[in-house]
């Protein structure tokens, strides 16, 4: 699984520096695609005769967004991500409604647990906290078992979650 949450209230969110829905949609697309160029390789390290894996983004339908998001996957697809190219995923994103496709449906779930979370500032034994913990094994993690597939976009040293103790950005303990 793959995820960005963003603390609207960060000052380069609200300054006008960062566009929320750029950022997550060019972090989960850029971890996505390097998912599958792992996968790739692994497949590769196994037997030299492999089909390629690709990948295919299917979005809930938002009008408000979806022109940022098409405009941004097709400078993707001809110079890249941040992070390199974007060869495992194909086609252009295909938006539906969740009401008419069961898995984004779940997706909508997933996401609300990972929210609700967040936003209840990790109340300890909470609840939410408790049902993020059975999502939270799920999101990409590499070889060395180092998070990747979710992020939590808020001041350094201001969150105590399990995403930001496990990516380092947590305050330090004493």
């Amino acid at each position: 699984m793959f995820g960005k949450g963003v603390y609207k209230a960060h000052p380069s969110v609200l300054g006008g520096r960062t566009d929320a829905v750029r950022e997550s949609f060019t972090q989960v697309v850029s971890r996505f695609n390097i998912f599958l160029q792992k996968k790739d390789s692994w497949k590769l390290q196994q037997s030299p005769r492999r089909s390629i894996d690709h990948g295919l983004l299917i979005l809930d339908q938002d009008e408000s967004t979806e022109s940022t998001i098409e405009h941004l996957f097709k400078k993707f697809r001809t110079q890249g991500h941040p992070f390199g190219e974007m060869t495992h995923v194909i086609d252009v994103p295909f938006f539906a409604p969740s009401r008419k496709v069961g898995g984004l449906q779940i997706v909508d779930v997933a996401a609300y647990v990972v929210r609700r979370y967040l936003d209840k500032s990790v109340r300890g034994g909470s609840h939410e906290e408790r049902q993020f913990q059975k999502l939270f094994p799920r999101f990409d993690r590499d070889t060395y078992g180092r998070l990747h597939g979710l992020r939590h976009y808020v001041p350094m040293n201001s969150c105590e979650c399990l995403v930001c103790r496990e990516r380092g950005h947590a305050p330090p303990t004493e």
